[in-house]
């Protein structure tokens, strides 16, 4: 706590509890709680501003993108793709065509770049009906 130790902490107190009038603790407890809760109205506020900023910004569509790219350097690593669904949770397949035995590999992959454009348009358009919604 602010570099002090436990022993240094209760010396403080035994010095005050000494040297303070008895009837001046109330005050001083008022003033102490006074402070503790303009600090937590504080420490919200500023959570309720990066929270708002987030949204604001292009933050969510940065970490999709970012996601996004980390998956795609993971599948030039080795031959086995990774899938990311809805809900964020990786899922790795060794091939593409357990998937879809019905398509061929050049088939699927002019699937996945079409839904992967269909996704970026849908997130483009949440963002901008959000910040519509906000205004």
């Amino acid at each position: 706590m602010f570099g002090l130790s436990i022993a240094e902490v209760i010396l403080v107190l035994l010095i005050a509890v000494i040297f303070i009038r008895p009837s001046d603790w109330p005050e001083i407890a008022h003033f102490v709680g006074k402070m503790l809760f303009r600090g937590k109205k504080m420490l919200a506020t500023v959570k309720s501003s990066f929270a708002e900023l987030e949204k604001d910004s292009v933050i969510g569509e940065i970490k999709s993108e970012l996601s996004r790219g980390m998956a795609s350097e993971k599948t030039k690593e080795d031959d086995s793709s990774i899938i990311i669904d809805i809900y964020g949770n990786e899922h790795v397949v060794s091939d593409l065509s357990q998937l879809r035995s019905d398509l061929n590999k050049a088939q699927i992959t002019s699937e996945i770049e079409l839904a992967n454009k269909s996704n970026l348009e849908v997130n483009r358009q949440k963002s901008i009906s959000g910040k519509a919604n906000q205004s």
